[in-house]
Formats: C-alpha cells, structure tokens, sequence
C-alpha cells in the first residue's frame, strides 16, 4: 500500500537522514534561498567539493524552522558532501558562529558520527566577513554578490 500512495521506503528514508545537516546559530531573517546560496558557495571556496563529485550544487534543499527559531536543515546530493559539509561546523559569518552537526533521527538511528569528530576546519573558510556584530548580515549578503568566501571581487 505504500507504493500506491508514493511515500518513501525505508531505504529512501534512510539515504535522506544520511543526507541531512543541522545549520544552526543562524543570523535572523536570512532565508533558505539565501541558505542554501551560502551553504554552495563556502562548499566550493573551502574546497568541500570537487570534481568527483559532478556537476550541480551540494546542497540541495533547506527548510528553515519557523521564527523565532534560527536553524535549519540542509540536504545534500550525496552522504559524502553531507559528511565534508560538517567542516564548517564553527565557522565566523559576521558575529555569528554557524553550528552544523547531524539530526537526531541521524544520531539515533546511526550512532555518535565520530568519524568527522577529529576534523579541522576547510581551507580558507575559517572566518567570514567582519567579526563585529550589529547589521544586516543574512550570511554576509550572499558573500558580496558571490564574490568568494574572503571578500575582495
């Protein structure tokens, strides 16, 4: 009966949660277009994509939690872009500190994901924009215009 009614399989559920990252510490009033820009754009600059990983963005999909709640989830094309997503877990974008790390569903049902336990940061994504709070930031207004992770177009 689940196939008439076209709701995922289990094996299609669980491909999703292995594919799912927590974003949190959000800037308020960024949007999940925006998110999900950001997310793509930092991917390629910290060097979290390549080209093994064929064309199209990393992360697919984000649904924001409703206000005043500021985090969301991110789904990404593969597990493996999934897993390289959570080096930017502490990253600097203006005042805030992103938090990514894996839903619950993930860790309850796969355990502790101690495998990206030990990682360092990517390159050159350490820190995004000024340090000082206060302003518009959602995410640094699309890194000025797409120009890169650092700034300077």
């Amino acid at each position: 009966m689940a196939q008439a009614l076209n709701l995922p399989t289990d094996v299609e559920a669980e491909e999703r949660i292995k594919k799912e990252i927590y974003l949190g510490n959000l800037p308020e009033g960024v949007t999940a277009d925006q998110l999900k820009d950001f997310v793509n754009q930092v991917m390629v600059a910290g060097q979290l994509v390549t080209a093994a990983d064929g064309e199209g963005p990393a992360a697919l999909e984000v649904r924001m939690a409703p206000p005043p709640a500021r985090f969301a989830f991110a789904v990404f094309r593969t597990t493996e872009l999934a897993t390289r997503s959570l080096r930017l877990n502490g990253v600097e974008v203006g005042s805030f500190r992103l938090k990514l790390g894996r839903p619950k569903a993930f860790v309850e049902r796969f355990g502790d994901d101690s495998a990206t336990a030990g990682m360092v940061p990517a390159a050159g994504v350490s820190s995004l924009g000024p340090s000082a709070g206060g302003g518009a930031n959602p995410l640094l207004a699309g890194l000025a215009g797409a120009g890169g992770a650092g700034g300077g177009a």
